[in-house]
């Protein structure tokens, strides 16, 4: 059953418009108004929904309930990555995201202090994006 990250607050038994990505997503995989998706926001439960709509770029679904989850690694894995190149440091941090890495400390370094809030903002776009492609996969 293919999983969505979504940036809102979700309750059962309503209707949401997905965002563009999700629909997209929707659309690459060929989903039916009769198979169920997962839905979930980072509050940590899961909502599986029904879509109701499914056009080339819109889509709505029905969630139908609110279900507590628990997808974490077993493992503690730590990443202590040095600074590289924006393309091979980008692909780092997906495929860490992608493997479960629960802490990850840059290297201590005036360049990287400065830089914090873009790596941050950066994990968790890759967050998101391997959450969708890992879950759909």
């Amino acid at each position: 059953m293919p999983r969505f990250y979504v940036d809102f607050v979700l309750s059962p038994d309503s209707v949401v418009e997905l965002p563009d990505n999700v629909v997209h997503h929707l659309n690459v995989l060929r989903v039916k108004n009769t198979e169920e998706i997962v839905l979930f926001n980072g509050n940590g439960k899961a909502y599986p929904a029904l879509p109701e709509v499914l056009e080339k770029r819109r889509a709505s679904v029905r969630i139908l309930r609110e279900e507590a989850t628990d997808n974490e690694s077993p493992l503690n894995i730590t990443l202590v990555q040095a600074v590289s190149a924006a393309e091979r440091m980008d692909f780092t941090l997906q495929k860490s995201v992608e493997l479960g890495v629960a802490r990850r400390y840059p290297p201590q370094s005036a360049w990287i202090s400065l830089c914090r809030k873009a790596w941050n903002w950066a994990w968790q776009k890759f967050a998101r994006s391997s959450a969708n492609a890992v879950s759909s996969a």
